[in-house]
């Protein structure tokens, strides 16, 4: 998807970047992770993390712009 969003002269750079980002994420949630399993513990924490992570990505792909019949062959 994100790939779509970008002309085409940088398709390929949105296509290596995004998933890299979310890569990078991890230590986020590990860090939210451990805050909330101190006081919480393993299941609850996890069910925290992850609610909190699939809301914003719901939330993400509900707000994002559609591309469908747009000509897409611009410079970003």
């Amino acid at each position: 998807m994100q790939t779509e969003q970008f002309g085409t002269n940088i398709r390929s750079t949105a296509t290596t970047t995004v998933p890299n980002m979310v890569r990078g994420l991890l230590p986020v949630m590990l860090i939210g992770f451990d805050f909330f399993k101190v006081d919480y513990g393993v299941i609850w924490s996890v069910a925290i993390v992850g609610t909190v992570v699939f809301g914003l990505g719901i939330y993400a792909t509900l707000t994002i712009a559609e591309t469908h019949n747009s000509d897409l062959d611009f410079i970003d």
